[in-house]
């Protein structure tokens, strides 16, 4: 992940953000400080791209396919999990479509943004990252689920698994409860072995916003 270190004489201070170092820096009016953007390494930004392994071919009509390649992986998988139509999703994730329905989109979408998205639309969102990416585990008293276990927890559940695929970088596939769906090109994906990041678990809540 990226800081950026914002110093001057011997003090210091951590942003998350440049946006926001740069508006501290001119709310203290120091010309003498200075901005260094550093990238910290931990055990989620050091996961190996993974090669995934196919299954077959979903069944037809069973997935959203994607329709801007690699970026709009979310909302195709989001859109397949829970059924929805893809203009609906990409509508309430403020993606605008272009005249052929393909989404107007420089990147990807960040799913840890889509939250309070879902609950308008009447979802909630449980996110579950596994303990083996867990940097230091003795911060918190409650174990987390291990990888195992999240497979597990997620069957007969609705979700999105996301991971660092070699070619697509980073990658959300559907979960529809049984079987997890690549909705770049209809592939159903074996995860028994599957170093994901994390997973995105819904349910639907029992009232909408």
């Amino acid at each position: 992940m990226q800081i950026w270190v914002h110093t001057a004489d011997a003090e210091t201070e951590v942003f998350s953000s440049n946006l926001a170092a740069e508006e501290w820096a001119a709310s203290n009016g120091s010309p003498e400080r200075r901005i260094i953007e550093k990238r910290m390494e931990n055990r989620i930004s050091q996961q190996p791209p993974i090669k995934r392994v196919t299954v077959r071919a979903a069944e037809d009509g069973s997935f959203t396919s994607q329709r801007g390649g690699k970026g709009d992986c979310v909302i195709a998988s989001v859109a397949t999990a829970l059924k929805l139509d893809y203009q609906a999703v990409a509508q309430a994730f403020d993606v605008a479509l272009d005249e052929k329905g393909v989404p107007v989109l420089t990147g990807g979408i960040y799913d840890f943004s889509i939250f309070g998205v879902l609950l308008n639309l009447g979802w909630l969102t449980c996110p579950l990252i596994p303990s083996e990416l867990d940097d230091d585990p003795t911060q918190s008293s409650v174990r987390q689920p291990s990888r195992d276990e999240i497979r597990e927890l997620i069957k007969g559940r609705r979700a999105i698994i996301c991971y660092n695929d070699e070619t697509a970088n980073f990658h959300a596939i559907a979960w529809n409860g049984e079987e997890a769906i690549d909705c770049s090109d209809g592939m159903i994906i074996d995860v028994s072995e599957l170093s994901f990041q994390h997973v995105l678990v819904f349910e639907k809540s029992d009232r909408a916003a």
